[in-house]
């Protein structure tokens, strides 16, 4: 039972971490780095500093889907105790989430939160 709930929790965090990079490439598409300007003239330098590595997020949110499927497959080929595999699985969702959760979190704070808050007085 342990392996199944590892593997669902595993490729639904997959799921998410390739979703959430499909969905930061098409609101950096349709909102590009010029929309920090569009709020007004002052553009906070957590935004200007976000600004520089959110678009390339959906590259790296690939690049550690890619690298998490490698060390699955190297967890599952291994010949070590198979009680710690699940536990393994749960930790790399875990990381998947968390990469998922942040990039998401920081498009929208940086990306409209921010400027908007301050340029409004």
């Amino acid at each position: 039972m342990t392996r199944i709930l590892g593997m669902f929790l595993y490729v639904t965090s997959l799921l998410a971490v390739l979703g959430t990079g499909a969905y930061i490439a098409q609101l950096i598409q349709v909102f590009p780095v010029e929309h920090l300007a569009s709020y007004g003239p002052r553009i906070p330098a957590v935004a200007a500093l976000n600004a520089r590595w959110l678009p390339h997020a959906p590259t790296l949110l690939f690049g550690a889907a890619v690298v998490s499927v490698l060390a699955v497959a190297g967890i599952w080929r291994s010949r070590s105790q198979v009680s710690n595999r699940p536990f393994a699985l749960a930790a790399l969702a875990v990381a998947n989430y968390f990469l998922s959760l942040y990039c998401s979190m920081t498009l929208l704070v940086a990306w409209f939160l921010l400027p908007r808050l301050a340029n409004m007085g």
